[in-house]
């Protein structure tokens, strides 16, 4: 970063940083590629998330889904979508867990026991 002084009535003024090109806000398009990555590694954090529940709970037949929301931070709710068709979806089971930033789950706020 380069320096500018600014002079009034011949007088130098305080040092007035100017911006580095290189260090430049990034453009809408840098940020919402940014954006976009943020979102496929949810996504896949999600994904392996509902995998393990999936794992532990088996695989219900008449299985929908599995809907994988961030509370705050590191702490999820887990649902698990079961029904004939998707206007008779219901949620068959719920679960609190904690899971780091890859998706591993740490710990299940009541024990999942296998049903399937």
């Amino acid at each position: 970063m380069t320096v500018a002084r600014r002079s009034v009535g011949g007088v130098p003024g305080p040092s007035i940083p100017k911006p580095d090109p290189e260090q430049a806000m990034p453009t809408k398009q840098q940020g919402e590629q940014q954006a976009g990555e943020e979102n496929q590694e949810c996504r896949q954090r999600d994904t392996v998330i509902g995998e393990q529940v999936l794992h532990a709970l088996g695989r219900p037949g008449d299985l929908q889904r599995v809907k994988v929301r961030r509370l705050w931070k590191d702490h999820y709710r887990v649902n698990v979508f079961v029904g004939a068709g998707t206007e008779a979806a219901w949620v068959a089971h719920s679960y609190f867990l904690v899971a780091d930033g890859d998706g591993n789950v740490a710990e299940f706020t009541s024990r999942i026991t296998r049903r399937y």
